[in-house]
């Protein structure tokens, strides 16, 4: 009897070994496509390029815990590619917006001026109508017509605005054409302004030349001019035998790109809390706020306190005291600053007022440093984002291998990756294999391997007992 209790112990031990390795196992199954809630394509079809990818608001709205921990990107073959998330360190272009290419240019009508009389950049005896916004309608006045030679006039620059990627403005060049067949020379002086009324020489006594010689012709009739800023309007003023079409070209002349990398921000309405004058804010996600301010539609001045917690059963965790104010002037109006906190992807804030809550409850806005995420665009295209996973997947990140590959580029050199729809189920975004979900599948793999050491377990020990008895019975 002994015997067969010290066997149950035995398989009890088994048995538990055995569960312990499978949950074990299942711990240590890699982490994949399948375990992510949200995929979406990437419009990123160089293989071995570089891209990165800026997290935006609808992504972190996807979030379970952190952009640290709950994102990564996949081959078409499910597998995964070298990537890191990191603050963004130069401003992403519009998506909307078409690529760079050629400079921006306009052709400006030329409207004829009267002479200066001796007084340059100086527009008297005539009237200009201009639009609401500033556009040139009309021009009461002046003399002279295009074609005819030499003179003043003057073209509106008010439609080419400024470069779409927010390059400054550096300057303009002009073509002025000659409408003639003969050879000529001339000289021009260019003014800009953008009221006209106060002027700047931009250009002064620059040639305009044409010769022609059998098939072949010289032409000069461009002019660069430098300009801090845009111009709207810009007068012209040529002397010398220079036959001037009706209409010049301008092109802008456009500087570096300003680093200016402008915070991150999202909103949201609050619902009363369990507490009285309370109100509770929920993201439905995990931003990375660094600032937090509550916006005060009703004018006034009040005190409160903030507080945050990860998930609706965590305890609330104080940030701070606010301090809140709407206060209208003559010149507008002035609002309280916004508060820092220490970063954190809470969902959940508190305001709770220590007087009476305004009506109507203010809104709760959220300020961070934008996010990235940079990949190496690995294996088969096409890629796609994943995130909205609640496992620990911060080791798909290959910090040492994205170490290797920004080291020999520059930061010009990694292209901008377009986040795409969602990618649907057996599409060739999501892999056949993964539809049915990897996690699943290793599951049944796991009960049945439990299963099969139990049944052995329990014959092995059915065997024994009998043996046992026999055994016994046969002593008697």
């Amino acid at each position: 009897m002994k015997k067969i209790f010290t066997l149950a112990v035995a398989f009890a031990a088994m048995t538990a070994i055995a569960a312990a390795g499978a949950q074990r196992r299942d711990s240590e199954r890699p982490f994949s496509i399948a375990d992510f809630a949200f995929r979406h394509s990437l419009v990123a079809n160089d293989e071995g390029r570089v891209y990165r990818i800026h997290i935006t608001n609808e992504i972190f709205r996807g979030l379970i815990q952190s952009y640290e921990t709950d994102l990564a990107v996949f081959d078409s073959d499910a597998n995964p590619a070298p990537f890191i998330v990191r603050d963004v360190r130069t401003p992403y272009r519009a998506q909307d917006e078409p690529a760079p290419g050629e400079p921006a240019k306009m052709t400006a009508p030329l409207f004829p001026l009267p002479p200066s009389g001796g007084s340059p950049a100086s527009i008297t005896g005539v009237t200009i109508k201009t639009g609401e916004d500033g556009q040139v309608v009309e021009i009461v006045g002046g003399s002279g017509t295009p074609g005819a030679g030499a003179g003043r006039f003057l073209a509106d620059l008010s439609k080419i605005g400024t470069p779409w990627d927010g390059r400054p403005v550096m300057g303009y060049d002009i073509e002025i054409p000659s409408g003639g067949e003969k050879d000529a020379e001339a000289y021009a002086d260019v003014y800009l302004s953008d009221n006209l009324r106060d002027w700047t020489q931009a250009a002064r006594r620059e040639p305009l030349i044409r010769l022609r010689r059998g098939s072949d012709v010289v032409a000069s009739g461009v002019i660069g001019l430098d300009s801090r800023g845009p111009a709207r309007y810009l007068m012209l003023e040529v002397d010398g035998e220079w036959e001037l079409p009706d209409s010049i070209v301008v092109s802008i002349r456009a500087g570096e790109r300003e680093d200016e990398i402008r915070q991150d921000s999202a909103s949201f309405g609050g619902v009363p809390g369990d507490e009285p004058r309370s109100m509770i804010y929920d993201t439905a996600g995990a931003f990375p706020a660094s600032e937090v301010n509550f916006i005060l539609e009703t004018a006034g001045v009040y005190a409160a306190s903030v507080s945050s917690r990860n998930d609706a059963d965590d305890e609330w965790r104080r940030q701070g005291d606010v301090r809140l104010s709407l206060i209208k002037n003559d010149a507008g109006e002035s609002r309280n600053a916004p508060i820092s906190v220490f970063r954190t992807n809470d969902r959940f804030w508190k305001l709770t007022m220590r007087d009476n809550l305004p009506s109507p409850p203010p809104v709760l806005q959220m300020r961070w440093h934008p996010k990235e995420l940079v990949f190496v665009a690995q294996g088969k295209p096409p890629y796609v984002l994943a995130f909205g996973s609640g496992g620990n997947s911060p080791r798909l990140a290959r910090p040492d291998l994205m170490q290797i590959a920004l080291g020999g580029i520059d930061e010009r050199d990694i292209l901008e990756a377009e986040v795409g729809a969602s990618a649907p189920t057996a599409s060739p975004d999501r892999p056949p294999d993964t539809e049915s979900g990897g996690t699943d599948a290793y599951k049944e793999w796991t009960k049945y391997a439990v299963w099969a050491v139990l049944v052995g377990g329990a014959l092995l020990l059915s065997w024994i007992a009998w043996s046992l008895i026999r055994k016994n019975k046969t002593e008697e």
